[in-house]
């Protein structure tokens, strides 16, 4: 098989001259270890395997890479159109002015798919010299893939199989799918992107199964299927179940988000990503080394922390972090939330935990702040990054320390015309309902705003004095509160869909502009101003000021909301570790790959990214002011959104019985006393 891989080699460069290119030189693939270089030492979870990238070309796109005959195959396109071949990872031969989709290797010879002179083209290069089989393709296909000695082409609906005499068979698979994946049986299906994960089916009907998460890669001697995730690699049975092949967090691998995976023989793996294009291939364990786990509670699936966790375990050379999924463990989030406290509060628990940026009735980070279950990360903070290198440090240390982080953040608020608030801040409630008062039967106060959002928003804020969780206590029974609901009742709901149609977002901006609405919600979330003062001042065609939320003492309103909140136990005996973590994760807050929803909190990585949206780079033009403007926004926050979800749903509960004329505001205020007491005194 070595042989005639060589002698396929010396034939392409056969061919290639033949057929006008400059001839390459020969080169021999230096081969990749083998799987039975695995040593039987290995005691970790699942095999032991090391990732190493195959290219580092810059603007280079590496197509899937498949072995054949012992060598390894791969197809990078550069940005300036060379189409380069590599064998073992040396470049076998490029061709000028080409640029190549795919690259595949079987008992027949070198499929290839590139796009020449005159269009798009498969050939088929043979082991015994020259091209073999040209055919003119119709379209770029999507992918390819060998199987019955065919090399089948998807061209997204239907797959042409292409026999080496350049017979052409189409295939009809009419549906939605992602890309088409080869079984290890020689098998062809469909992967499609649905809700929540992905469906794989076989190609000409047959019944299929689901995936919940992961790259569906294809198989080979040893699995029917792969599937490839941020945590490591899984066998993927017939019948869609799995079983845990490689444990990245074990293997110190790091592939961050994989676009695409599959077996490329051997025992080894292509990963094409984020990171780039990678090859997993089987290791000894003295490549990898056993380390430290510390344990990161999760209570759902998040993709950035989850890459923030690939990358330190990849780069740590002492620690390695299991994510653990308590909602998932423990059967719901009620369950998550018992198995939790229960662990906490007898000293155990994990080292470090992840909260959602979403907070529910049963999970939210609020509530282990308060009693004193995390870290303060403010001596760590000043002793190794500077307080003054993070955003919004008001809003961060609001609770006397800085207890949660994230990679990102939002700041959240309202905004309305400059022509009618001017330079304000903050607003009281008075103020809202006596501008409600004044507007003309065509105009509306607050875009989707309603009597129980209304009193939602405002109890976020009124909760954090209301509340006292260190003694145990709360105020709601009182004439602030009471006259809170009562406003409420008089709010008038959104008549923005009686208006106009609501499919697009310019529709509100435009009713702002005409003075048909006063006020809406605002998120700055990116820093390239596309929710911001460019952005709102075209769709009104005038120009926009930013405020808080009204409140019941007027004062600036604003809030910080992080992508997810992250804390470090006290509880934990790793917390030294445990910190290189979050100060990964902080410094590297600006990188791009990442999925991170909202600003960076490292501030250099804000300001770069701030700065890049005036220069030349920049898809849209921003002035100083803008920016400037855009900046002190986001630093006046000083609020950081925590509450507690439970309690906030008790407020809820007898609001709404207030609001449907069930009972009195004083009655609704008396009852959320009652529980609310209970409540806080069981937290606390």
């Amino acid at each position: 098989m070595k042989k005639l891989a060589l002698s396929l080699i010396f034939a392409l460069t056969i061919s290639l001259a033949a057929c006008g290119a400059e001839a390459p030189p020969t080169v021999s693939g230096e081969p990749l270890p083998e799987a039975s270089a695995a040593a039987t030492s290995w005691n970790g979870k699942g095999a032991c395997y090391t990732a190493e990238p195959v290219i580092n070309g810059k603007n280079e796109w590496m197509g899937c890479s498949f072995d054949y005959a012992g060598e390894s195959f791969s197809l990078v396109s550069a940005e300036d159109g060379t189409l380069r071949v590599l064998c073992g990872g040396k470049g076998l031969f490029d061709a000028e002015g080409d640029y190549g989709l795919f690259v595949r290797a079987d008992e027949s010879g070198l499929w290839l798919v590139s796009s020449a002179v005159g269009g798009l083209v498969l050939r088929l290069y043979g082991p015994e010299g020259g091209a073999l089989m040209e055919a003119e393709l119709p379209d770029a296909p999507r992918d390819m893939l060998l199987s019955d000695g065919r090399a089948w082409l998807d061209m997204g609906g239907t797959l042409l199989a292409f026999a080496p005499d350049g017979s052409c068979e189409e295939l009809d698979i009419a549906q939605k799918y992602r890309r088409v994946v080869r079984d290890g049986e020689g098998g062809l299906h469909t992967v499609s992107q649905i809700e929540g994960g992905c469906f794989v089916a076989p190609v000409g009907g047959g019944e299929g199964f689901f995936v919940e998460r992961g790259v569906v890669g294809s198989g080979d001697e040893a699995a029917f299927l792969y599937l490839a995730g941020t945590d490591g690699v899984y066998k993927l049975g017939s019948g869609g179940e799995t079983e845990l092949f490689i444990d990245f967090a074990e293997c110190r691998i790091e592939l961050g988000k994989v676009l695409e995976f599959n077996a490329v023989g051997g025992g080894r793996f292509m990963s094409s990503g984020v990171r780039g294009t990678l090859l997993l291939r089987p290791a000894s364990p003295d490549e990898i080394g056993r380390k430290t786990e510390l344990t990161l509670a999760v209570f759902c699936l998040d993709s950035a922390i989850e890459q923030h966790v690939a990358r330190f375990n990849a780069l740590s050379d002492d620690y390695t972090i299991k994510t653990v999924n308590y909602t998932a463990e423990a059967g719901g989030e009620a369950n998550a939330r018992l198995r939790l406290n229960t662990e906490l509060g007898s000293g155990r628990g994990p080292d470090m935990i992840c909260f959602p940026n979403a907070v529910t009735e049963d999970i939210g980070p609020l509530n282990y702040v308060v009693r004193g279950m995390f870290e303060d990360l403010t001596p760590w903070i000043d002793a190794d990054i500077g307080r003054s290198n993070l955003m919004v440090w008001d809003a961060l240390s609001e609770y006397g320390g800085v207890y949660v982080i994230s990679d990102g953040f939002s700041c959240k608020g309202m905004k309305g015309l400059r022509e009618v608030f001017g330079d304000a801040r903050g607003w009281t409630i008075q103020d809202y309902l006596d501008m409600e008062a004044s507007l003309e039967p065509w105009q509306d106060m607050c875009y989707h705003m309603d009597p129980a959002y209304f009193i939602e928003m405002l109890s976020r804020r009124y909760m954090r004095t209301a509340i006292d969780w260190e003694s145990g206590t709360c105020d709601f029974d009182n004439p602030e509160f009471i006259a809170i609901l009562e406003a409420a009742a008089r709010v008038k709901e959104d008549r923005t869909a009686e208006h106009e149609s609501l499919e697009s977002f310019e529709t509100a901006w435009s009713r702002m502009g005409r003075g048909q609405l006063m006020v809406s919600f605002t998120s700055f979330s990116d820093t390239d101003l596309t929710n911001g003062p460019n952005f709102d001042n075209y769709y009104t065609g005038k120009e926009v000021t930013y405020f808080g939320y009204p409140s019941t003492d007027g004062e600036d309103g604003l809030f910080v909301e992080l992508d997810f909140a992250l804390g470090i136990c006290v509880n934990s005996e790793h917390k030294e570790a445990c910190w290189d973590f979050v100060r990964d994760m902080l410094l590297n807050s600006g990188d791009s790959t990442l999925p991170r929803m909202g600003l960076p909190l490292y501030r250099p990585a804000f300001e770069a990214a701030l700065a890049s949206c005036t220069g030349e780079e920049s898809t849209q033009l921003h002035s100083e002011e803008v920016v400037e403007k855009y900046r002190a926004f986001i630093e006046s926050a000083d609020s950081l959104s925590l509450y507690d979800g439970r309690a906030l749903a008790i407020i809820m509960d007898e609001a709404n019985a207030f609001l449907s004329g069930a009972q009195s505001a004083g009655q609704a205020a008396k009852l959320i006393q009652e529980r609310m007491s209970i409540y806080v005194a069981e937290q606390s």
